[in-house]
């Protein structure tokens, strides 16, 4: 497709999916002139969308995080919160950023992500998320700094809810030496632990706001215990020397850590 291979406005290369959601918004426009009558045909239906690969399987290591932290200090200690509520939510960045007060509830430990008119959702639906103690501990501390303010995250300076927070988010991974990651790469660091501590592909999916439970199930992957420990069932016997032997149990054998690129240590044999 021609419009694959023009550049964008900043003279990076156009995704697939920039291309499908394009197609997809002037599709929709020609529908809508042939409800009023000003065309008769969808031109766009004949032309067949781009194959998309954009999963990504970044997350962030334990290293990572450490280092992340440290340097979350001075201009930018307001990136601390943000990103441990992130790590302990998974909320999406503008679910985050557009938080309000009034959906904390402290009583029953909850966030709740509201799909109204002053708020949207991008799965159109409301959904509650439990707060872990990092979570509740982080909220309550800001609540007593900005719990004035009708939003969680304000702007120290003008007083209105952050907007965004890419440029001091990129600094602050280029100054612990963290590289190709996401803002959004929190939500799927979040989404990975939960799967790596056995969390279900529907519990997941609930807590993402998901309503594809598709979506969750590259997350219940193989450093989920459960997954491991079915597993791990091929190694109960095996065959030597004509007699069935029991193997080591599973729960003595050390499992692969994560290495520094927040990725499974896991060795290679050719």
């Amino acid at each position: 497709m021609k419009r694959q291979q023009t550049p964008t406005k900043n003279g990076s290369e156009r995704r697939p999916a920039t291309v499908n959601r394009e197609l997809e918004n002037l599709s929709r426009m020609f529908t809508l002139a042939i409800d009023i009558g000003m065309v008769q045909t969808n031109p766009c239906q004949k032309v067949q969308s781009l194959s998309e690969d954009n999963e990504r399987n970044r997350y962030l290591s334990e290293a990572e995080e450490r280092r992340l932290l440290d340097v979350l200090q001075g201009r930018r200690k307001h990136l601390r919160s943000i990103v441990l509520i992130d790590l302990q939510t998974g909320l999406r960045k503008q679910e985050l950023l557009s938080l309000r007060w009034q959906n904390v509830d402290f009583e029953r430990d909850v966030i709740h992500v509201m799909n109204s008119r002053r708020e949207r959702t991008k799965s159109g639906r409301s959904r509650s998320v439990p707060l872990t103690s990092i979570a509740r501990e982080e909220l309550l501390t800001l609540h007593k700094e900005s719990g004035w303010s009708e939003y969680v995250f304000v702007n120290s300076k003008t007083f209105k809810p952050l907007t965004d927070v890419k440029k001091a988010f990129t600094s602050a991974l280029r100054k612990a030496g963290i590289e190709d990651f996401h803002f959004h790469d929190l939500r799927h660091t979040c989404a990975t632990r939960l799967g790596d501590r056995g969390a279900s592909a529907f519990e997941i999916a609930q807590i993402m706001g998901w309503s594809d439970i598709r979506m969750a199930m590259r997350y219940t992957h193989a450093t989920g215990d459960g997954i491991r420990r079915a597993m791990q069932l091929l190694t109960q016997t095996g065959v030597g020397n004509g007699k069935v032997v029991q193997l080591q149990n599973w729960t003595d054998t050390k499992i692969p850590t994560l290495n520094g690129n927040g990725q499974h240590a896991l060795p290679v044999n050719a």
